[in-house]
């Protein structure tokens, strides 16, 4: 469908914490200046270390790690 990669969880994840997951990567890769991986890396570390919650590790790329988002103008 055009997608240029799905992330996801690998575990079943509490509803609350999958829909603050969204927001936060959402609003992150929607500039567009930084890669999906480099999102989920800082987010994983986030909700570690912030949160004291490690489920941020549970959220899996399946597209290229550099794949960042090409805004149209």
């Amino acid at each position: 469908a055009g997608a240029g990669g799905v992330l996801g969880p690998q575990i079943e994840m509490p509803q609350v914490f999958a829909a603050e997951y969204a927001h936060a990567f959402v609003t992150r890769y929607l500039p567009g200046t930084e890669t999906a991986g480099e999102i989920m890396h800082a987010l994983g570390r986030h909700f570690a270390d912030f949160l004291r919650n490690p489920l941020g590790f549970a959220y899996a790329l399946h597209c290229g790690m550099d794949h960042r988002l090409e805004r149209a103008w």
